[in-house]
């Protein structure tokens, strides 16, 4: 049997007066719209009804039905993404789509490339068409970056120890503007992984640097606050490019924003390499081998505790969006509500790091805590209510992301003679958990739907909780604990 399928779609609405006009999710001024129990975008539903078809499912009409409040003046491009992520779960993935428009008005050819735009974005296939890449190499993508930043992670503890934090950092910095290079030239999926692989080798490189140069080089009252803040950056990071790098790649092409993101990189690459040939190093902490010892066994736990805490925070990454959607947000509002989640993250994070050299809150047991409730969001989200889903988002996004640099800044105390080999560690299995989250996740979703993956990351919160609360209950905790304060040299 072949493996590819057609469908036709084919979809009519009156006109009706002080009606908005849409085709193609393009809003169009014109005296007259569309009467429909949605936004009467005839386009958006054939080519909906065309992908349910050719994948044997049910048509958009039971799919999404017109007694259903919920769909009144809904956007019909959240109603397509919503469709078309039921034909992926069905095994399928869409090839090529010719939608035909017949009207006397209004003339289309204005706004046809708008309308291209607009229905691929819906059907998350923009970076197919720029990269010369399918839908399924994402998944292939986000596993490649971090199974070589778990990898490198290991490794960046010789790097710290051989050329200090500055040059490892710069290291990484260069690993990952090859990346971003290579993917920009990037023809086909080997050279695709390969630049994802070395983008994600090089941020891994430069964590466990900038971890072992803060421990260095702060003082240890202030060290939560460092990791705080450092951590931060990284949703800090989601929300700049998720707001911006989109709306530029529709108009330059992924390709496009690959090469500026290098030249971005290699700007900051040179400016560090100036800095780093200024500026004196950093004196190394007096080494105790026996405290290194003990502090090497007190990171075990921990170090599996973090492995599974970050594998929820993985998947809640990968799925959030399409859920929301699912739920009846259009694509643009999920979108939005996903760049708010992060903000959010952002602000706990800070805030945790202000409060966090307290003793009370500066143990493994305040990282455990908010590990669980995050798990606890997550578990909320299986339940058939858009309002609990964005509910429980929000504490899976505060609390099972706001714990990260408190857990980091924990475990590099544990060994305060070898920063860079702590962070090494916790950075690798950091990585790892959030490879595997969202392959696991994909796996649930594929043989259950989305409920299955939040409940396996909701699980995987609570065991790495529990992990954490109970294998470190004995142990000596909390970066300040940590002999020997660092000092300057030059």
């Amino acid at each position: 049997m072949s493996d590819l399928r057609i469908g036709l779609g084919v979809d009519a609405h009156a006109f009706g007066d002080g009606v908005p006009l849409v085709l193609g999710g393009v809003s169009i001024d014109h005296p007259r719209g569309l009467v429909g129990h949605s936004d009467g975008d005839v386009v958006a539903h054939a080519l909906t009804d065309a992908l349910l078809g050719a994948a044997g499912l049910a048509d958009i009409g039971a799919l999404f039905p017109s007694d259903d409040e919920r769909y009144r003046g809904a956007d019909s491009l959240a109603l397509l993404a919503g469709a078309y992520r039921q034909v992926g779960e069905a095994g399928w993935e869409l090839a090529s789509a010719d939608c035909v428009l017949i009207g006397e008005e209004p003339r289309i050819a204005p706004h046809r490339d708008e309308m291209r735009r607009r229905l691929a974005g819906a059907l998350g296939v923009l970076v197919a068409q720029s990269m010369g890449a399918s839908s399924a190499m994402a998944g292939v993508l986000v596993s490649a970056y971090y199974a070589s930043g778990a990898a490198a992670a290991l490794g960046a503890a010789t790097f710290v120890d051989r050329l200090g934090p500055r040059w490892s950092v710069l290291a990484g910095l260069l690993l990952v503007a090859t990346g971003l290079t290579t993917t920009g030239y990037a023809e086909g999926s080997i050279a695709l992984v390969a630049g994802s692989a070395a983008t994600g080798a090089g941020a891994a490189m430069i964590q466990p640097s900038t971890s072992a140069y803060l421990t260095r080089s702060v003082a240890q009252r202030q060290r939560p606050l460092a990791f705080n803040l450092k951590v931060a950056a990284v949703p800090g990071a989601f929300l700049v490019s998720g707001l911006s790098l989109p709306a530029a790649a529709e108009r330059l092409g992924w390709r496009a924003v690959y090469f500026v993101a290098a030249g971005v990189v290699v700007a900051c690459l040179v400016a560090g390499v100036v800095r780093a040939c200024a500026r004196a190093r950093v004196a190394e902490s007096p080494r105790h081998p026996r405290v290194e010892r003990a502090g090497a066994r007190r990171l075990l736990l921990p170090t599996v505790g973090i492995f599974f805490g970050t594998m929820a925070p993985g998947s809640i990454v990968a799925f959030t969006v399409p859920a929301l959607v699912a739920a009846g947000y259009p694509p643009g509002v999920a979108g939005l509500l996903f760049a708010g989640l992060n903000a959010l993250t952002i602000v706990s994070r800070v805030v945790l790091g202000l409060v966090a050299h307290r003793p009370r809150l500066s143990t493994y047991r305040t990282v455990a805590a908010m590990m669980a409730l995050g798990g606890v969001g997550t578990a909320c989200m299986v339940l058939d209510n858009s309002v609990l889903l964005l509910g429980g988002a929000l504490v899976a996004f505060v609390m099972g992301f706001g714990w990260m640099g408190q857990g980091f800044a924990l475990a590099v105390g544990a060994l305060p003679g070898r920063a860079g080999k702590a962070a090494a560690l916790t950075q690798a299995a950091g990585m790892s958990g959030c490879a595997l989250g969202p392959l696991v996740g994909a796996a649930a979703v594929s043989g259950a739907g989305l409920p299955a993956a939040w409940v396996t990351a909701s699980c995987t919160s609570l065991l790495g909780a529990g992990v954490l609360a109970f294998g470190t209950r004995n142990s000596q905790e909390g970066a300040c604990a940590a002999p020997g304060a660092p000092s300057r040299t030059g």
